[in-house]
């Protein structure tokens, strides 16, 4: 593998949108579309078309203004793990010492226009997304009622199913 400092264990975690780490296993050779299979696969999505790998940067500055994007299915996941040592390295030099949270991939909902029927997970899955949405201003109304609609959708989940509710902040 070509970025040792990520991949000591040919294993990378990939974030759930409820806050569930999935370690996923990698090889040099592994696209992001396989590790996105893999992924719906071990949380139980069976749309995985509709879903995506976004890599998230947390650390402010490498690159400037980058935040967070999503990765073409394409590129190889061994590929962005060396663009991340390539950061830390021109940032903290030869220094290991980054929080581990500097870098992660997640799992996001690309689109919600398959044919296919969507299970439990799934639905619980895009709705804690349409929330994360709503709260970090991605979401944006075209009628003013929307978003008291959907603030009303969210209270009427969290009292009738609680399953769904979002899981605690610390």
């Amino acid at each position: 593998l070509k970025a040792p400092l990520f991949a000591q264990d040919a294993t990378v975690p990939v974030r759930l949108v409820d806050g569930t780490v999935v370690p996923l296993p990698f090889t040099a050779r592994t696209s992001c579309l396989t590790l996105t299979e893999r992924a719906c696969k071990e949380a139980g999505v069976s749309n995985e078309g509709e879903w995506t790998l976004k890599e998230v940067w947390d650390t402010p500055g490498i690159p400037p203004g980058m935040w967070e994007q999503r990765l073409p299915p394409y590129k190889l996941v061994d590929a962005v793990l060396l663009g991340w040592e390539r950061s830390v390295r021109e940032r903290f030099g030869l220094v290991a010492a980054m929080p581990a949270s500097s870098f992660q991939l997640h799992l996001a909902r690309t689109s919600s226009l398959g044919p296919h029927a969507r299970n439990k997970v799934e639905h619980r899955l895009g709705y804690l997304q349409a929330l994360q949405d709503i709260r970090e201003s991605r979401f944006r109304e075209e009628e003013p009622q929307e978003l008291a609609d959907l603030c009303a959708l969210a209270i009427a989940v969290e009292l009738l199913q609680p399953s769904m509710s979002p899981p605690d902040v610390e």
